[in-house]
């Protein structure tokens, strides 16, 4: 608690919410989303993206689509 916050709330935050007021709390910065590996395209080129969707390696396919490399909504 070096920095005054309890669970990264301050007191005042806490019992509010314990009132029942809510409390909007704002992050900033960007989501970074996982990009493709070199392991990724390498499956990519010999297996194909049929292969990838086949088989469930959904995580693969969403890097692929997050680096541009394959178009959102393929297959």
């Amino acid at each position: 608690m070096m920095d005054g916050l309890i669970f990264g709330r301050t007191w005042e935050e806490i019992q509010a919410m314990q009132q029942g007021k809510s409390i909007n709390k704002t992050v900033a910065g960007t989501l970074a989303l996982p990009t493709a590996s070199q392991a990724d395209i390498t499956l990519l080129r010999d297996k194909g993206i049929h292969y990838i969707k086949g088989n469930g390696l959904f995580g693969v396919l969403d890097r692929l689509q997050n680096s541009g490399i394959v178009p959102m909504g393929t297959v």
